[in-house]
């Protein structure tokens, strides 16, 4: 009788042990199928966040231009948290020949896309008339536009940019600096 037993028990056993097994491999074949689920998941969300930096192009600043032989260099853009505004430092070279270039329509844009820009153009210090620049060839000029209106939260200017109209190449050019580190004081 307790060989019956034992027997009867070992069958019972292995009997309930295949059933399991199969439950087993049921849940790892759902677990893999969510696993690679998650994994496309994961993928397109490495995509989108591709996508996003690329759109919002936040990386490395443009400080230097060359356009029309004219080199532009911004050598710093401090903000004054009291008048709200803030004053770029622009260095203007020419590199071919003297010239006297008209410049104006000075604008920044933020990275909420709000767009802010000078008061008066007779203000900017460098331009003759608030719009002519001297420039002697290889003598750099410095010129200081202050932007106005600018909310003390703002870090970063997306986009500062200005019109340059070179009277003896007869050239139209829209120079534009990109991410723009502010510092306040």
């Amino acid at each position: 009788m307790k060989k019956i037993l034992s027997y009867l028990i070992l069958i019972v056993s292995v009997f309930a042990a295949a059933q399991t097994n199969k439950e087993l491999k049921v849940e790892i074949d759902e677990i893999k199928t969510e696993l690679a689920n998650l994994k496309t998941e994961i993928q397109s969300v490495k995509s989108q966040n591709l996508y996003l930096k690329d759109a919002l192009e936040i990386r490395k600043p443009i400080l230097e231009q060359v356009k029309d032989s004219t080199s532009f260099k911004i050598i710093k853009v401090v903000g004054d948290k009291k008048t709200e505004s803030i004053t770029i430092s622009i260095l203007i070279e020419a590199l071919d020949r003297n010239k006297n270039p008209l410049i104006d329509s000075f604008s920044a844009i933020d990275l909420e896309g709000d767009e802010f820009g000078v008061n008066r153009l007779n203000d900017i210090t460098g331009l003759r008339y608030g719009r002519t620049a001297a420039l002697t060839k290889k003598d750099p000029l410095k010129i200081l536009p202050v932007i106005i209106k600018v909310p003390k939260s703002t870090q970063i200017l997306k986009l500062f940019k200005f019109h340059y109209f070179s009277a003896e190449s007869m050239n139209h050019e829209d120079i534009e600096f990109r991410d723009l580190n502010i510092i306040w004081k």
